[in-house]
């Protein structure tokens, strides 16, 4: 099973899209921050798509943790959110919160450097990390260095993590 969370109006054919706004007709009308994955059965679900979504939520551990419950060992989970230092990411007044690489390494109990003991009750591994970078910069020989200290050179980050149990 292949769930597209937070669909908006992209759904996908082969996914559940699921979206809390009745507007975009998802597949499942939920809202995943208040009811959890309400209706997914634990251990289900293969892969999970996050595009926009996570940037969005209060509570982003109880988020997680109903994403790992409804996943199966070694699912993958792909997310996508904007990069801190981008104006997509600060201009939205619906986000509540930015993400960096490194906020990943905090869901994982096994990442390089990800050994924060929060008792998180799940832990994914991350497998991948590709940066988006605005058209200007895609060529940029030092791009790596500006991302951490220029805005808009990176718009997004799409990282890729597997489910560990």
């Amino acid at each position: 099973m292949k769930l597209n969370i937070g669909c908006g109006f992209k759904k996908l054919d082969g996914f559940i899209n699921i979206d809390k706004s009745k507007s975009v007709n998802p597949d499942l009308l939920l809202d995943v921050e208040k009811d959890g994955l309400e209706g997914i059965k634990d251990n289900s679900v293969d892969y999970i798509l996050c595009s926009h979504f996570l940037e969005h939520m209060t509570d982003i551990i109880f988020v997680m943790g109903e994403i790992y419950r409804v996943c199966k060992n070694n699912a993958i989970i792909t997310i996508i959110v904007p990069y801190f230092l981008s104006t997509s990411a600060i201009q939205d007044p619906t986000h509540k919160r930015f993400f960096t690489p490194e906020s990943f390494k905090y869901f994982s109990k096994s990442d390089d450097g990800g050994n924060f003991d929060y008792e998180f009750k799940f832990d994914f591994q991350t497998i991948s990390i590709e940066y988006v970078y605005l058209p200007f910069f895609r060529f940029f020989p030092l791009k790596k260095y500006l991302m951490r200290i220029l805005l808009n050179v990176v718009t997004e980050i799409r990282v890729r993590l597997k489910v560990k149990k």
